[in-house]
């Protein structure tokens, strides 16, 4: 892992991590691989998601947006009202460095994320469609004025705060700044996941934006693992997870992949699988 800092158009200095494959002919396929919070930060150390994409050829790098933990208050602050907004372009004059330092080939660019990063990847098919050529999303927000309809009383003090951030005051933003309202927006590949009890994301939601955008016939893959919630816990579920993003971004970008074990699909306690057939065709 390598560490730089890259300027936003603004002038934030947005320290990121990235990983560069052992072999293979810059620019590399790549991965722009979000974290969740948002108010979290990508560290220097070991991250095992870093490793794996890297070992199957992709560069890969994590970008501390504004809003990313660990960097000051005014950088904290200066997300407010930024989702879908600055806090997405941070990530694009990211992948524009990365691009413009050879290491990202600019065809071949997927996003990343979980939880927010769940809902940048999918802004990203949305608002940067020119960049981003496929995305995966795990538990990503998918409305912004429902998403804090089901948090139970004891994420109170989390969500008023978050409430603020997103700008819940502002309904005609938070619509344009919402997937569900603008899934017809998206004409890239897309890997959606979420877990049957995830208080964080309405599936209905999902239901829809699945329904819309099969009826386009665009590369979907949906997921919904039973009895998991906001993160995919269950090792069974974890690593059938992983052999199928695998699959998914190998077929998208180009990297390498592990043969996908049908035992360990079937170990997976999945409460809907779509768009994976084509998967087990190839051995």
């Amino acid at each position: 892992m390598y560490s730089v800092s890259i300027k936003s158009k603004d002038n934030y200095e947005l320290i990121s991590y990235y990983t560069i494959p052992k072999n293979g002919k810059r620019p590399f396929p790549a991965i722009v691989l979000v974290h969740g919070g948002p108010w979290i930060r990508d560290k220097y150390c070991y991250n095992y998601r870093h490793q794996w994409l890297a070992n199957r050829g992709y560069f890969v790098i994590s970008i501390n947006f504004r809003g990313s933990s660990g960097f000051g208050k005014s950088f904290i602050n200066a997300s407010i009202n930024e989702w879908g907004g600055k806090m997405q372009e941070d990530l694009v004059d990211g992948t524009k460095w990365a691009i413009e330092n050879r290491l990202a080939d600019p065809d071949n660019i997927g996003i990343l994320g979980s939880s927010y990063g769940g809902y940048a990847a999918l802004m990203g098919l949305i608002l940067n469609s020119n960049i981003f050529k496929c995305a995966v999303s795990l538990g990503g927000p998918l409305n912004l004025e429902t998403v804090f309809e089901n948090y139970p009383e004891y994420l109170k003090s989390h969500t008023d705060t978050l409430k603020k951030h997103i700008g819940d005051n502002k309904k005609n933003e938070l619509i344009k700044k919402s997937p569900v309202h603008n899934f017809n927006k998206i004409n890239s590949p897309l890997f959606l996941v979420f877990g049957e009890n995830d208080i964080r994301a309405n599936l209905k939601d999902a239901e829809i934006i699945v329904k819309k955008l099969n009826s386009k016939g665009l590369p979907l893959v949906y997921l919904i693992y039973a009895n998991e919630g906001h993160s995919i816990k269950n090792k069974a579920n974890r690593l059938s997870l992983h052999a199928l993003i695998e699959k998914f971004l190998s077929i998208h970008l180009g990297g390498k992949i592990e043969p996908i074990n049908d035992e360990l699909i079937k170990k997976a306690n999945f409460k809907k699988m779509l768009g994976v057939e084509s998967f087990f065709k190839e051995k």
